[in-house]
């Protein structure tokens, strides 16, 4: 995994040692959280039984796979600033992802709506990982996600909180994907009491559900579902990762 700095930059805040309280805050953790180069992690209180050092490591392959995935957001905010609607210039590759994954054309006026949106998602998650983001770890017996190895609460989420089962499930760049699919989530947040608009409306797996499912995504509900936003960044700034070539095999091009 790439991950920009050889040495984190890790600082365990003061009272951040096992079992120390800092008073209230938002996620009604025992501990401060472990600074990172490009986040923060919180601990529940009830991974107390986890020790300082351990806490470090999960920490750092947190801050790690957020590094990389921030680093996925940037190369595409690159790809898509090649789109001109004025002209209606959009580069080949952006055009089909676009078509493929959200079925936009940006270079018709009627789908200029479309395409502003998107690429304000995209803008967004790019300044919140700028921003510096928040994760919140979980262990088994306290996921509040119903089974989700991560998730995002809908209204006015704070952080993106991560279950153990997810660092078990994934390393390196899978990890970080699996983090830009949350960020979809959290950056998609609007209104006066923010909720989250992007939704789950269809993963895409190696299955055949999924894989009809995907396709038949009309582009309104596109915009508002998280894998539309994973696969059209993986589509540009990873087209080797297995995941995408699998979804080029089995889902014709429109």
């Amino acid at each position: 995994m790439k991950s920009g700095s050889a040495k984190d930059r890790l600082t365990i805040q003061a009272g951040a040692k096992k079992g120390a309280r800092s008073g209230w805050n938002p996620f009604g953790t025992a501990d401060v959280p472990f600074q990172m180069n490009t986040c923060k992690v919180w601990f529940l209180s009830a991974s107390d039984d986890l020790s300082v050092d351990k806490k470090r490591s999960i920490a750092k392959k947190i801050d790690e796979a957020c590094n990389e995935a921030s680093g996925f957001i940037n190369s595409l905010m690159i790809s898509l600033s090649g789109v001109s609607l004025e002209s209606g210039t959009v580069p080949a590759d952006v055009a089909a992802a676009l078509k493929f994954h959200f079925k936009v054309d940006a270079a018709v006026p009627g789908n200029q709506k479309q395409f502003r949106r998107i690429y304000r998602t995209y803008e967004k998650m790019k300044l919140d990982y700028a921003g510096g983001m928040q994760y919140v770890y979980e262990v088994p017996g306290i996921n509040l996600s119903f089974g989700n190895p991560a998730y995002v609460h809908s209204l006015n989420p704070q952080a993106v909180h991560v279950h153990k089962r997810l660092l078990k499930a994934y390393s390196g760049r899978d990890l970080a994907w699996a983090l830009v699919h949350e960020q979809a989530h959290y950056s998609s947040r609007s209104g006066w009491i923010p909720m989250v608009t992007v939704k789950d409306r269809t993963y895409f797996g190696n299955d055949k559900e999924s894989t009809v499912a995907y396709p038949k995504l009309s582009c309104d509900q596109a915009v508002t579902n998280a894998d539309c936003y994973v696969f059209l960044a993986m589509d540009l700034v990873d087209p080797t990762h297995s995941d995408i070539v699998s979804m080029h095999s089995l889902i014709s091009s429109p």
